[in-house]
């Protein structure tokens, strides 16, 4: 007898996720759509993951979560050094974002969204990932997830265009990866209880505790690093900007 057939773990189905987060980020961001974008990131990235976890196979939403997010990154960086003018208008305030992260880049000091400087703003994101995802099956918090991830890809493509290649790792930022890394891992479990209509304590304690105790440790990494690194991360790479140093196109 064979296997019977489940959507999640046809190819088919991974391609089509990877199509969908393509031209929900290209599309959007070429044509330069700071509302429109995360909108339709999230509902796609909640929709594909969905399938997965209302069949109860984690594993596979955490790979389709990872397969969108890292698509979404990539387009945003090629979009934000091919056509910086629509990167900076899909982001959302993105002149001013990038004027700070690269005074930040420079200076070493005024991080912009960091924790110390926007505390409000960082905790109503965390509580949209977490309240978000528990109470609207992943749809609130997708889209803070997706907005972060925006954000983190714009500002890679940002220093990279000044930098060139030194950019790209100097715009890593690991406290900004660990954190969003985190919000996604919080985003799958997250929605699982409202989508499988399944609120015991008990089974996410058994069956769901590593994603639910990586993630939040992915959480609190990020603000740790983000207290301590960003002054020395950045000095790591200014001797170098001299020799890299391009304008803005």
């Amino acid at each position: 007898m064979s296997a019977a057939y489940k959507l999640t773990r046809d190819p088919i189905f991974y391609t089509t996720v990877a199509l969908f987060a393509v031209l929900t980020t290209g599309l959007p961001a070429i044509i330069g759509q700071p509302n429109f974008m995360p909108l339709v990131q999230a509902l796609g990235i909640t929709i594909f993951t969905g399938a997965a976890i209302r069949q109860g196979e984690i594993r596979n939403a955490v790979g389709i979560a990872a397969l969108w997010l890292g698509l979404e990154f990539l387009v945003i960086l090629v979009v934000t050094l091919a056509m910086p003018g629509s990167a900076e208008r899909a982001i959302g305030n993105g002149f001013e974002f990038r004027t700070s992260y690269l005074q930040w880049f420079y200076t070493g000091h005024g991080l912009p969204h960091a924790l110390l400087a926007e505390p409000v703003g960082r905790m109503k994101q965390l509580a949209g990932v977490i309240l978000g995802s528990l109470l609207t099956g992943g749809l609130v918090g997708s889209w803070f997830l997706v907005k972060a991830v925006n954000l983190l890809a714009f500002s890679m493509g940002s220093l990279t265009a000044q930098l060139g290649p030194v950019g790209l790792v100097a715009g890593i930022a690991p406290w900004a990866l660990a954190t969003v890394t985190g919000y996604a891992g919080l985003f799958v479990a997250l929605s699982e209880p409202i989508l499988n209509n399944n609120w015991k304590i008990a089974h996410y304690i058994q069956d769901r505790r590593w994603l639910l105790l990586g993630s939040l440790g992915f959480v609190l990494a990020g603000i740790v690093l983000e207290l301590i690194l960003p002054g020395a991360w950045s000095s790591l790479f200014r001797p170098e900007v001299g020799a890299n140093l391009r304008p803005w196109a």
